[in-house]
Protein backbone atom coordinates (compact mmCIF):
# COMPACT_ATOMS: atom_id res chain seq x y z
CA UNK A 1 0.00 0.00 0.00
CA UNK A 2 1.22 3.66 -0.57
CA UNK A 3 0.22 4.82 2.64
CA UNK A 4 2.60 1.49 4.57
CA UNK A 5 5.85 3.21 2.09
CA UNK A 6 5.37 6.18 3.60
CA UNK A 7 4.49 5.71 6.70
CA UNK A 8 7.65 3.79 6.69
CA UNK A 9 10.11 5.97 5.53
CA UNK A 10 8.92 8.66 7.79
CA UNK A 11 8.87 6.87 10.72
CA UNK A 12 12.61 4.91 10.16
CA UNK A 13 13.49 8.65 9.70
CA UNK A 14 13.96 8.35 6.21
CA UNK A 15 11.93 10.72 4.04
CA UNK A 16 13.06 10.11 0.12
CA UNK A 17 12.62 13.03 -1.77
CA UNK A 18 12.19 12.60 -5.96
CA UNK A 19 13.20 15.25 -7.93
CA UNK A 20 13.88 14.73 -12.04
CA UNK A 21 16.72 16.96 -12.58
CA UNK A 22 16.27 17.42 -16.26
CA UNK A 23 12.78 17.70 -16.53
CA UNK A 24 10.81 21.14 -15.52
CA UNK A 25 9.50 22.26 -11.89
CA UNK A 26 6.05 21.45 -12.80
CA UNK A 27 6.70 17.58 -14.40
CA UNK A 28 8.93 16.51 -11.10
CA UNK A 29 7.03 18.32 -9.14
CA UNK A 30 3.29 16.13 -9.93
CA UNK A 31 5.49 13.03 -9.94
CA UNK A 32 3.92 10.65 -7.10
CA UNK A 33 5.80 8.45 -4.59
CA UNK A 34 5.52 4.76 -6.15
CA UNK A 35 3.89 1.90 -3.95
CA UNK A 36 6.29 -0.90 -3.18
CA UNK A 37 5.10 -4.04 -1.00
CA UNK A 38 6.67 -4.33 2.40
CA UNK A 39 8.70 -7.10 1.68
CA UNK A 40 10.67 -4.71 -1.03
CA UNK A 41 11.38 -1.65 1.58
CA UNK A 42 14.61 -2.75 3.04
CA UNK A 43 15.96 -2.72 -0.53
CA UNK A 44 14.18 0.25 -1.75
CA UNK A 45 15.97 2.21 0.94
CA UNK A 46 18.88 1.26 0.21
CA UNK A 47 19.08 1.91 -3.66
CA UNK A 48 17.56 4.93 -2.76
CA UNK A 49 20.44 5.90 -0.30
CA UNK A 50 23.05 4.88 -2.71
CA UNK A 51 21.47 7.30 -5.44
CA UNK A 52 20.63 10.09 -3.15
CA UNK A 53 22.81 13.31 -2.50
CA UNK A 54 23.03 13.72 1.34
CA UNK A 55 23.05 16.42 3.82
CA UNK A 56 26.75 16.76 3.65
CA UNK A 57 27.43 16.65 0.15
CA UNK A 58 25.55 19.50 0.35
CA UNK A 59 26.82 21.18 2.73
CA UNK A 60 30.97 20.41 1.13
CA UNK A 61 29.64 22.10 -2.08
CA UNK A 62 28.04 25.40 -0.64
CA UNK A 63 31.16 25.52 2.25
CA UNK A 64 33.47 25.80 -1.54
CA UNK A 65 31.24 27.51 -4.12
CA UNK A 66 28.75 30.34 -2.01
CA UNK A 67 29.36 33.59 -3.14
CA UNK A 68 28.40 35.40 0.18
CA UNK A 69 31.43 32.95 1.72
CA UNK A 70 33.90 33.45 -0.74
CA UNK A 71 33.19 37.26 -0.38
CA UNK A 72 34.17 37.12 3.29
CA UNK A 73 37.56 35.29 2.13
CA UNK A 74 38.18 38.09 0.59
CA UNK A 75 37.68 40.46 3.09
CA UNK A 76 39.73 38.10 5.20
CA UNK A 77 42.76 38.36 2.81
CA UNK A 78 42.44 41.83 2.52
CA UNK A 79 42.03 42.51 6.62
CA UNK A 80 45.72 40.51 6.50
CA UNK A 81 47.48 43.02 4.79
CA UNK A 82 47.15 45.34 7.62
CA UNK A 83 49.81 43.04 9.50
CA UNK A 84 52.59 43.26 6.81
CA UNK A 85 51.51 47.11 6.88
CA UNK A 86 52.33 47.60 10.42
CA UNK A 87 55.49 45.40 10.62
CA UNK A 88 57.03 47.71 7.85
CA UNK A 89 57.48 50.10 10.51
CA UNK A 90 60.12 48.15 11.94
CA UNK A 91 62.06 48.26 8.80
CA UNK A 92 64.29 51.09 6.75
CA UNK A 93 62.91 52.91 3.95
CA UNK A 94 65.76 53.67 1.14
CA UNK A 95 65.09 55.48 -1.97
CA UNK A 96 66.95 56.71 -4.75
CA UNK A 97 67.23 59.67 -6.25
CA UNK A 98 68.57 61.61 -9.69
CA UNK A 99 68.80 64.97 -11.74
CA UNK A 100 70.47 66.41 -14.21
CA UNK A 101 70.30 70.04 -13.76
CA UNK A 102 71.54 72.70 -16.58
CA UNK A 103 73.03 76.15 -15.21
CA UNK A 104 74.86 79.07 -16.84
CA UNK A 105 76.61 81.57 -14.78
CA UNK A 106 77.51 85.10 -16.31
CA UNK A 107 78.94 87.25 -13.53
CA UNK A 108 79.43 90.87 -13.58
CA UNK A 109 82.44 93.20 -11.73
CA UNK A 110 83.29 89.89 -9.95
CA UNK A 111 86.91 88.93 -8.41
CA UNK A 112 87.39 86.71 -10.97
CA UNK A 113 87.21 83.76 -8.44
CA UNK A 114 84.04 82.49 -9.99
CA UNK A 115 84.18 81.66 -13.29
CA UNK A 116 81.16 82.11 -15.51
CA UNK A 117 80.02 79.46 -18.15
CA UNK A 118 77.11 77.03 -18.52
CA UNK A 119 77.45 73.58 -16.69
CA UNK A 120 75.01 70.49 -16.46
CA UNK A 121 75.06 68.64 -13.23
CA UNK A 122 74.16 65.05 -13.00
CA UNK A 123 73.42 63.80 -9.85
CA UNK A 124 72.63 60.41 -8.38
CA UNK A 125 71.87 59.65 -4.17
CA UNK A 126 71.25 56.74 -2.06
CA UNK A 127 69.05 57.61 1.13
CA UNK A 128 68.07 55.87 4.09
CA UNK A 129 66.16 56.21 6.86
CA UNK A 130 65.51 53.73 10.06
CA UNK A 131 63.02 54.58 12.51
CA UNK A 132 64.30 53.86 15.83
CA UNK A 133 61.78 54.68 18.26
CA UNK A 134 58.28 55.95 17.05
CA UNK A 135 56.27 56.41 20.51
CA UNK A 136 55.16 52.57 20.67
CA UNK A 137 53.16 53.21 17.49
CA UNK A 138 54.63 50.40 15.96
CA UNK A 139 54.15 48.02 18.20
CA UNK A 140 50.37 48.77 18.76
CA UNK A 141 49.96 48.89 15.19
CA UNK A 142 51.15 45.33 14.80
CA UNK A 143 48.93 44.05 17.97
CA UNK A 144 45.99 45.67 16.41
CA UNK A 145 46.68 44.47 13.47
CA UNK A 146 46.91 41.20 14.83
CA UNK A 147 43.81 41.96 16.53
CA UNK A 148 41.84 42.72 13.67
CA UNK A 149 42.93 39.34 12.05
CA UNK A 150 41.49 37.62 14.49
CA UNK A 151 38.35 39.07 14.82
CA UNK A 152 37.73 38.85 10.94
CA UNK A 153 38.96 35.48 11.05
CA UNK A 154 35.52 34.75 13.57
CA UNK A 155 33.39 36.76 11.24
CA UNK A 156 34.30 34.63 8.29
CA UNK A 157 33.63 31.67 11.04
CA UNK A 158 30.40 33.32 11.66
CA UNK A 159 29.66 33.55 8.01
CA UNK A 160 30.24 29.99 7.47
CA UNK A 161 28.18 28.69 9.89
CA UNK A 162 25.44 31.45 8.45
CA UNK A 163 25.53 29.24 5.13
CA UNK A 164 25.72 25.89 6.55
CA UNK A 165 22.40 26.32 8.76
CA UNK A 166 21.08 27.95 5.70
CA UNK A 167 21.63 25.08 3.52
CA UNK A 168 20.54 22.71 5.88
CA UNK A 169 17.44 24.22 6.56
CA UNK A 170 17.07 24.69 2.81
CA UNK A 171 17.62 20.85 2.69
CA UNK A 172 15.36 19.90 5.43
CA UNK A 173 12.39 22.19 3.69
CA UNK A 174 12.84 20.63 0.47
CA UNK A 175 12.43 17.39 2.09
CA UNK A 176 9.46 18.74 4.09
CA UNK A 177 7.55 20.42 1.24
CA UNK A 178 7.95 17.24 -0.82
CA UNK A 179 6.64 15.08 1.82
CA UNK A 180 3.94 17.20 2.65
CA UNK A 181 2.77 17.55 -1.01
CA UNK A 182 2.97 13.50 -1.52
CA UNK A 183 0.43 13.44 1.89
CA UNK A 184 -1.76 15.84 0.45
CA UNK A 185 -1.77 14.08 -3.14
CA UNK A 186 -2.73 11.03 -1.03
CA UNK A 187 -5.15 12.45 1.02
CA UNK A 188 -6.98 13.53 -1.96
CA UNK A 189 -6.67 10.13 -4.20
CA UNK A 190 -8.26 8.68 -0.58
CA UNK A 191 -11.62 11.91 -0.81
CA UNK A 192 -11.77 10.75 -4.30
CA UNK A 193 -12.49 7.42 -3.84
CA UNK A 194 -14.90 8.57 -0.96
CA UNK A 195 -16.63 10.73 -3.17
CA UNK A 196 -17.54 8.21 -5.59
CA UNK A 197 -18.44 5.65 -2.49
CA UNK A 198 -21.00 8.25 -1.61
CA UNK A 199 -22.54 8.67 -5.05
CA UNK A 200 -22.98 5.16 -5.62
CA UNK A 201 -24.59 4.62 -1.99
CA UNK A 202 -26.69 8.12 -2.64
CA UNK A 203 -27.48 6.19 -5.92
CA UNK A 204 -28.85 2.99 -4.09
CA UNK A 205 -30.52 5.40 -1.24
CA UNK A 206 -28.21 4.77 1.58
CA UNK A 207 -27.13 8.31 2.34
CA UNK A 208 -28.28 11.92 1.49
CA UNK A 209 -27.03 14.68 -1.02
CA UNK A 210 -25.55 16.38 2.15
CA UNK A 211 -23.32 13.44 2.06
CA UNK A 212 -22.13 13.75 -1.18
CA UNK A 213 -21.59 17.56 -0.90
CA UNK A 214 -19.68 16.97 1.97
CA UNK A 215 -17.42 14.68 0.71
CA UNK A 216 -16.72 17.19 -2.56
CA UNK A 217 -16.37 19.86 -0.70
CA UNK A 218 -13.12 18.07 1.43
CA UNK A 219 -11.93 17.13 -2.18
CA UNK A 220 -12.21 20.62 -3.23
CA UNK A 221 -10.59 21.20 -0.27
CA UNK A 222 -7.47 18.71 -0.65
CA UNK A 223 -7.17 20.51 -4.62
CA UNK A 224 -6.22 23.81 -2.67
CA UNK A 225 -3.52 22.20 -0.01
CA UNK A 226 -2.26 20.30 -2.87
CA UNK A 227 -1.53 24.14 -4.79
CA UNK A 228 -0.60 25.46 -1.59
CA UNK A 229 1.88 22.22 -1.04
CA UNK A 230 3.10 22.69 -4.38
CA UNK A 231 4.22 26.22 -4.01
CA UNK A 232 5.63 26.53 -1.00
CA UNK A 233 7.44 23.63 -2.45
CA UNK A 234 8.68 25.71 -5.06
CA UNK A 235 9.49 28.47 -2.91
CA UNK A 236 11.90 26.02 -0.68
CA UNK A 237 13.48 24.60 -3.60
CA UNK A 238 14.58 28.72 -4.96
CA UNK A 239 15.86 28.90 -1.52
CA UNK A 240 17.74 25.65 -1.88
CA UNK A 241 19.61 27.23 -5.41
CA UNK A 242 20.02 30.28 -3.55
CA UNK A 243 22.11 28.70 -0.84
CA UNK A 244 24.06 25.52 -3.01
CA UNK A 245 23.85 27.37 -6.75
CA UNK A 246 22.06 24.33 -8.19
CA UNK A 247 18.62 22.58 -8.21
CA UNK A 248 18.22 19.74 -5.98
CA UNK A 249 19.50 16.37 -7.16
CA UNK A 250 17.03 13.66 -8.43
CA UNK A 251 17.20 11.88 -5.00
CA UNK A 252 17.39 13.88 -1.21
CA UNK A 253 17.35 11.65 2.04
CA UNK A 254 16.91 12.26 5.52
CA UNK A 255 20.56 13.06 7.06
CA UNK A 256 22.57 10.93 8.89
CA UNK A 257 23.39 13.38 12.02
CA UNK A 258 27.46 13.40 12.82
CA UNK A 259 27.10 15.83 15.33
CA UNK A 260 26.66 15.38 18.99
CA UNK A 261 25.81 18.53 20.71
CA UNK A 262 27.20 18.85 24.73
CA UNK A 263 25.15 16.59 27.03
CA UNK A 264 23.54 19.24 29.32
CA UNK A 265 22.13 22.59 28.84
CA UNK A 266 24.64 24.56 31.18
CA UNK A 267 27.96 22.89 29.33
CA UNK A 268 26.06 23.97 26.11
CA UNK A 269 26.22 27.86 27.51
CA UNK A 270 29.86 27.38 28.55
CA UNK A 271 31.32 25.86 25.68
CA UNK A 272 29.58 28.64 23.51
CA UNK A 273 30.67 31.43 25.49
CA UNK A 274 34.18 30.31 24.62
CA UNK A 275 33.84 29.14 20.88
CA UNK A 276 31.02 30.97 19.30
CA UNK A 277 32.34 33.27 16.48
CA UNK A 278 30.37 36.61 17.57
CA UNK A 279 32.17 36.19 21.16
CA UNK A 280 35.58 35.80 19.71
CA UNK A 281 35.30 38.49 17.14
CA UNK A 282 33.98 41.07 19.64
CA UNK A 283 36.54 40.17 22.05
CA UNK A 284 39.22 40.63 19.39
CA UNK A 285 37.70 43.94 18.51
CA UNK A 286 38.45 45.17 21.88
CA UNK A 287 41.50 44.58 21.75
CA UNK A 288 42.87 46.25 18.54
CA UNK A 289 40.66 48.78 19.79
CA UNK A 290 42.61 49.33 22.82
CA UNK A 291 45.94 49.00 20.68
CA UNK A 292 44.64 52.05 19.07
CA UNK A 293 44.32 54.35 21.90
CA UNK A 294 48.29 53.20 22.30
CA UNK A 295 48.93 53.99 18.85
CA UNK A 296 46.94 56.94 18.92
CA UNK A 297 48.82 58.56 22.46
CA UNK A 298 52.01 57.45 20.69
CA UNK A 299 51.85 60.41 17.90
CA UNK A 300 52.35 63.13 21.57
CA UNK A 301 55.42 60.90 22.36
CA UNK A 302 59.09 61.81 20.76
CA UNK A 303 60.45 60.16 17.64
CA UNK A 304 63.93 58.99 16.87
CA UNK A 305 65.14 58.54 12.95
CA UNK A 306 68.56 57.16 11.70
CA UNK A 307 69.36 58.56 8.49
CA UNK A 308 72.25 58.15 5.56
CA UNK A 309 72.55 59.66 2.71
CA UNK A 310 75.47 58.50 0.31
CA UNK A 311 76.02 60.95 -3.64
CA UNK A 312 77.81 61.52 -6.39
CA UNK A 313 77.38 64.70 -8.32
CA UNK A 314 79.33 64.69 -12.07
CA UNK A 315 80.33 68.30 -12.90
CA UNK A 316 78.68 70.35 -9.76
CA UNK A 317 80.51 73.77 -11.50
CA UNK A 318 82.93 74.42 -14.42
CA UNK A 319 85.72 73.90 -11.94
CA UNK A 320 84.84 70.42 -10.41
CA UNK A 321 84.50 67.08 -12.59
CA UNK A 322 82.71 65.00 -9.65
CA UNK A 323 81.96 65.62 -6.35
CA UNK A 324 81.12 62.03 -3.63
CA UNK A 325 79.15 63.08 -0.38
CA UNK A 326 78.47 60.72 2.54
CA UNK A 327 76.37 61.87 5.79
CA UNK A 328 74.61 59.83 8.54
CA UNK A 329 73.01 61.02 11.59
CA UNK A 330 70.00 61.23 14.32
CA UNK A 331 67.03 63.06 13.96
CA UNK A 332 64.93 63.52 17.52
CA UNK A 333 61.58 65.25 16.61
CA UNK A 334 59.92 66.18 19.95
CA UNK A 335 55.86 66.96 19.48
CA UNK A 336 55.44 70.03 21.88
CA UNK A 337 51.86 71.40 20.73
CA UNK A 338 49.47 69.51 18.31
CA UNK A 339 46.47 72.07 18.43
CA UNK A 340 44.52 69.73 20.32
CA UNK A 341 43.83 67.00 17.92
CA UNK A 342 45.75 64.43 18.96
CA UNK A 343 44.49 64.51 22.36
CA UNK A 344 40.79 64.11 21.10
CA UNK A 345 41.69 61.43 18.79
CA UNK A 346 43.24 59.66 21.76
CA UNK A 347 39.78 60.25 23.69
CA UNK A 348 37.92 59.13 20.75
CA UNK A 349 39.98 55.75 20.73
CA UNK A 350 39.31 55.06 24.39
CA UNK A 351 35.59 55.99 23.72
CA UNK A 352 35.59 53.20 21.11
CA UNK A 353 37.32 50.67 23.24
CA UNK A 354 34.61 51.08 25.92
CA UNK A 355 32.17 50.50 23.14
CA UNK A 356 33.89 47.45 22.25
CA UNK A 357 34.02 45.88 25.94
CA UNK A 358 30.30 46.97 26.37
CA UNK A 359 29.59 45.15 22.45
CA UNK A 360 31.20 41.67 24.40
CA UNK A 361 28.66 41.97 27.26
CA UNK A 362 26.07 42.27 25.29
CA UNK A 363 27.23 39.59 22.81
CA UNK A 364 27.82 37.22 25.36
CA UNK A 365 23.95 37.70 26.49
CA UNK A 366 22.88 37.29 22.77
CA UNK A 367 24.62 33.93 22.44
CA UNK A 368 23.30 32.97 25.46
CA UNK A 369 19.80 33.48 24.74
CA UNK A 370 20.66 31.64 21.41
CA UNK A 371 21.84 28.68 22.89
CA UNK A 372 18.81 28.20 25.71
CA UNK A 373 16.20 28.91 22.74
CA UNK A 374 17.90 26.80 20.51
CA UNK A 375 18.09 23.79 22.82
CA UNK A 376 15.13 24.47 24.13
CA UNK A 377 13.32 24.30 20.68
CA UNK A 378 15.32 21.08 19.76
CA UNK A 379 14.26 19.14 23.13
CA UNK A 380 10.94 19.89 22.14
CA UNK A 381 10.91 18.57 18.54
CA UNK A 382 12.73 15.62 19.74
CA UNK A 383 9.56 14.94 22.63
CA UNK A 384 7.37 15.50 19.52
CA UNK A 385 8.27 13.26 17.36
CA UNK A 386 7.69 10.60 19.86
CA UNK A 387 4.03 11.93 20.19
CA UNK A 388 3.88 12.41 16.45
CA UNK A 389 4.19 8.75 15.95
CA UNK A 390 1.40 7.44 18.51
CA UNK A 391 -0.34 10.44 16.92
CA UNK A 392 0.19 9.12 13.11
CA UNK A 393 -0.92 5.41 14.29
CA UNK A 394 -3.74 6.06 16.28
CA UNK A 395 -5.33 8.46 13.40
CA UNK A 396 -4.42 6.31 10.76
CA UNK A 397 -6.88 3.14 13.05
CA UNK A 398 -9.35 5.29 13.52
CA UNK A 399 -9.52 6.44 10.06
CA UNK A 400 -9.88 2.82 8.58
CA UNK A 401 -11.89 1.61 11.70
CA UNK A 402 -14.27 4.68 10.81
CA UNK A 403 -14.39 3.80 6.94
CA UNK A 404 -15.07 0.22 7.87
CA UNK A 405 -17.99 1.42 10.31
CA UNK A 406 -19.18 3.90 7.57
CA UNK A 407 -19.68 1.40 4.49
CA UNK A 408 -21.89 -0.79 6.61
CA UNK A 409 -23.89 2.42 7.90
CA UNK A 410 -22.96 2.60 11.87
CA UNK A 411 -20.75 5.48 10.74
CA UNK A 412 -21.77 8.95 9.16
CA UNK A 413 -19.80 10.07 6.11
CA UNK A 414 -18.77 13.18 8.20
CA UNK A 415 -17.10 11.02 10.84
CA UNK A 416 -15.60 9.27 7.90
CA UNK A 417 -13.89 12.94 6.65
CA UNK A 418 -12.82 14.03 9.87
CA UNK A 419 -11.07 10.96 10.56
CA UNK A 420 -8.96 11.37 6.96
CA UNK A 421 -8.08 15.01 7.73
CA UNK A 422 -7.39 14.09 11.38
CA UNK A 423 -4.72 11.45 9.78
CA UNK A 424 -3.64 13.79 7.46
CA UNK A 425 -2.96 16.61 9.88
CA UNK A 426 -0.99 14.33 12.03
CA UNK A 427 1.21 12.97 9.29
CA UNK A 428 1.65 16.63 8.57
CA UNK A 429 3.12 17.55 11.92
CA UNK A 430 5.15 14.33 12.18
CA UNK A 431 6.75 15.00 9.00
CA UNK A 432 7.46 18.89 10.27
CA UNK A 433 8.78 17.56 13.44
CA UNK A 434 11.14 15.70 11.99
CA UNK A 435 12.69 18.54 9.79
CA UNK A 436 12.58 20.84 13.05
CA UNK A 437 14.35 18.19 14.54
CA UNK A 438 17.35 18.42 12.66
CA UNK A 439 17.19 22.32 12.13
CA UNK A 440 16.98 23.13 15.31
CA UNK A 441 19.94 20.73 16.28
CA UNK A 442 22.53 22.40 13.98
CA UNK A 443 20.92 25.54 14.98
CA UNK A 444 21.98 24.63 18.67
CA UNK A 445 25.47 24.22 16.85
CA UNK A 446 25.74 27.67 15.29
CA UNK A 447 25.30 28.74 18.22
CA UNK A 448 27.60 27.03 19.91
CA UNK A 449 30.48 27.95 17.42
CA UNK A 450 30.49 24.08 15.82
CA UNK A 451 28.59 24.18 12.51
CA UNK A 452 31.90 23.79 10.61
CA UNK A 453 33.82 21.13 8.36
CA UNK A 454 35.48 19.83 11.05
CA UNK A 455 32.47 19.08 13.62
CA UNK A 456 30.42 18.26 10.70
CA UNK A 457 32.97 15.67 8.94
CA UNK A 458 33.51 16.56 5.68
CA UNK A 459 36.74 18.01 5.37
CA UNK A 460 38.34 16.20 3.07
CA UNK A 461 39.28 17.22 -0.45
CA UNK A 462 37.67 20.99 0.51
CA UNK A 463 39.12 23.57 -1.76
CA UNK A 464 37.94 27.43 -1.39
CA UNK A 465 39.41 30.25 -2.76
Amino acid sequence: MLRIFIMSIILMGFAPCAFAGNQDTGAYLADEVQAVPEETLDETVRVLQEKSRHLYDVLKSAYQDNPTLNAARSKLRAVEEKLPQALSNYRPRVTADGSVVYSNTDTDGGTGFSPDGSVTTKTAAVNLTQPLYRGGRTIAETQGAKDLILSEQAVVRQAEQTIMLSAITAYMDVLRDKALLNVAEQNSDVLLRQVEMSQDRFDVGEITKTDVAQAESRLAQSESDIASARANLRASIASYEQVTGAPPEENLLYPEILYAPPATLDEAISYADENNPRIVSSIALNRAAESDIDEVFGELLPSLTLGGNISRSYDPSTSIDRQDNQSAGLTLSIPLYESGSVRSRVREARHTANQRMLEILETRRTVRQQVIASWERWMAARAQITARQKEVEAADYVRLSLQDQADVGERTVTDSLDAIQDYETALAALISARRDEVVSLFTLAQALGDLSPEALGFTENIKTP
